[in-house]
């Protein structure tokens, strides 16, 4: 999960909407109903974040109203602990149709969280929600616009080729399947969920996140817009970028456990953006460093010298050496056949030019 402050937020609401897969790498961009679904549930029972506010906010808090009672919402007010805003990603659970037929998980994180027949109930409820408020009906109403907010983002990732672009460089063994979701009632930020098919084996092959519409300006009479600007870039690479890395730390993980030591915890980035532990920091930084190489080699120089800025200023302090490393071992140096194999290397090099210090008896 990856909470973001509203300037964040801001820089990163660029990118969505319009189903279907388009040539080269895949790419899907729509609401999808599972996590509409389960995101209007959350919502009802307060256990959400501040959307910003639409008019199509307004018509889901009418329209589901007389619901606010239902099983399914009285069922997330009693989860122990926080109820996290990525919870919603069980919406994979449902397939990507408005009759959203149910797959219930062997094992799930949520599980280990709320307990595995809490988490089951909660699905069975929602599904009943989803039933008994002809959640159908609202959605097909809705999919015309749904399909609208994003065809201009659309043409733009395909005409800027910023799949195949983040494909090129981490050289995976196919072209990615991305399924974009659009987030309306988002306002907290994104979330990468590399692996729907652990959910529901519809997804077999695809990787997903979800996105959230930021504005300081909208108000209820306004429609969500999702525009295709410089920051659209930044998104697809960096949200994309910890897909390709998941199965890498998982892999490496105690050669990435020994650099431990460079866990700048207390820097003010690193609270405010909630970076809790340490694999966290470094997911993070390895994604944006990569990031700044990828503007390096594709943008203008002023926005790689703005992107690299940017990861400073947020703490992420080995960002820049990272991408120094990528750029002149990996991109400049074709000895690795892609990044799997590029990747302990990197973290060898990270160790070399930032030592474990001795401590001091």
């Amino acid at each position: 999960m990856r909470l973001m402050k509203p300037l964040l937020l801001l820089l990163l609401l660029t990118l969505h909407a319009l189903s279907g897969y388009g040539q080269g790498a895949e790419l899907k961009i729509n609401v999808h109903p599972g996590v509409e679904l389960l995101t209007i549930i959350q919502k009802l029972s307060g256990k959400y974040p501040e959307s910003s506010p639409s008019n199509y906010e307004k018509e889901v808090l009418t329209y589901f109203n007389p619901y606010q009672k239902h099983p399914a919402v009285l069922k997330i007010q009693q989860f122990k602990g926080t109820v996290y805003p990525d919870l919603t990603e069980l919406g994979f659970c449902f397939d990507d149709s408005p009759d959203l037929r149910l797959a219930i998980p062997d094992s799930s994180n949520w599980y280990k969280k709320y307990g595995r027949a809490e988490v089951i109930e909660y699905l069975k409820q929602c599904k009943a929600f989803a039933t008994q408020s002809n959640f159908r009906q609202f959605y097909l109403t809705h999919a015309t616009a749904y399909n609208s907010w994003g065809a201009l983002i659309r043409e733009g990732i395909e005409k800027d080729h910023l799949l195949e672009k983040l494909h090129d460089f981490y050289k995976s063994e196919s072209l990615p399947r991305f399924y974009i979701c659009l987030d309306p009632l988002n306002g907290w930020g994104a979330h990468a969920t590399p692996h729907p098919e652990l959910f529901n084996s519809v997804y077999m092959g695809i990787k997903a996140y979800t996105i959230g519409f930021y504005s300081t300006k909208s108000d209820s009479t306004k429609t969500p817009v999702f525009q295709y600007g410089g920051y659209a870039t930044n998104l697809v690479w960096h949200e994309g970028g910890h897909i390709y890395l998941q199965d890498l730390f998982t892999r490496h993980k105690s050669q990435i456990d020994a650099l431990a030591y460079l866990y700048n915890r207390n820097d003010p980035g690193m609270k405010s953006q909630n970076v809790g532990s340490w694999t966290y920091c470094m997911n993070e930084n390895v994604v944006r460093g990569v990031v700044i190489a990828l503007f390096k080699e594709h943008k203008t120089e002023r926005a790689w010298k703005r992107q690299n800025a940017q990861e400073v200023l947020n703490d992420f302090v080995y960002a820049e050496d990272i991408s120094k490393i990528v750029l002149a071992d990996y991109i400049g140096n074709k000895k690795h056949a892609d990044f799997d194999a590029f990747f302990p290397v990197l973290l060898l090099k990270l160790k070399k030019l930032h030592p474990e210090k001795m401590q001091v008896k």
